[in-house]
């Protein structure tokens, strides 16, 4: 083998080193800033989980909420005046956003459940002939507040359910 012919050999140990090196050092930045990438959803998950916690109980939804459970349980939703229909409302609304947000996994589930599930399943109930009038195709349709149901089914089943 001449001189020539060695050092190209030399040079290709070396190179193939440094490549393996290269590709090593990729793969720790790789891992790092999947670290980082999971260390900022959780970060995001917490913030939209507290912005939901503030948006439920905000004085107006809570004063929804215990017109609905205090005033509107039993009573056929045909008798409700307008102001106890405004509260309805508000609450299938703001059961319904905070459904959707945990359906697309902005917020986790668990806690909504740990903390609002009572209160979701109670609502719920208690709403429910109500939202099946407007869910007529002739009103809003069969989609609308349609998350709250979904909420109330993943909150009155197993907890393996949640997202």
């Amino acid at each position: 083998m001449t001189p020539y012919e060695s050092l190209a050999i030399a040079l290709g140990f070396v190179q193939a080193a440094a490549l393996i090196i290269v590709l090593v050092v990729y793969a720790r930045q790789l891992n790092t800033m999947r670290e980082q990438v999971d260390a900022v959803r959780q970060a995001s998950a917490g913030q939209n989980l507290l912005a939901l916690a503030s948006f439920l109980q905000t004085e107006d939804v809570r004063q929804a909420r215990t017109t609905v459970i205090e005033k509107l349980e039993g009573r056929e939703h045909s008798t409700w005046d307008e102001r106890e229909k405004r509260a309805a409302a508000k609450v299938c609304s703001s059961y319904t956003v905070a459904a959707i947000l945990i359906e697309l996994g902005l917020v986790p589930g668990q806690p909504m459940i740990d903390n609002w599930g009572p209160s979701v399943r109670r609502c719920h109930s208690i709403l429910q002939g109500y939202m099946r009038e407007l869910q007529k195709p002739e009103n809003s349709g069969p989609t609308y507040w349609s998350a709250f149901d979904r909420l109330n089914s993943v909150v009155g089943g197993s907890r393996s359910d949640i997202a």
